[in-house]
């Protein structure tokens, strides 16, 4: 497995706000990403929800969150790793 690291950049909230991703790669078509934001209020709210998985195409949250201000953060994330990777 493979890891690799991707700086990015999400708009939330009128602000723009940037994050560390670690991309963890296997053998088969399904990758890990690993979001770390660099705000500590957005980073604690995005614990426990803040790992993304790409299945053949599609990226969707490993645990997605039900609380509408975190599916809309976390939404905002999954869009900028989607467009950077």
């Amino acid at each position: 497995m493979k890891n690799e690291m991707m700086p990015i950049s999400f708009h939330y909230k009128g602000k723009e706000y940037d994050a560390i991703v670690r991309i963890r790669k296997s053998n088969t078509e399904r990758q890990e990403y690993h979001v770390t934001i660099m705000n500590s209020t957005l980073e604690m709210q995005l614990l426990g929800h803040h790992k993304f998985i790409s299945d053949n195409g599609s990226m969707v949250c490993a645990e997605p969150p039900r609380q509408k201000e975190l599916v809309q953060l976390t939404d905002c994330v999954r869009k900028a790793i989607s467009v950077n990777s």
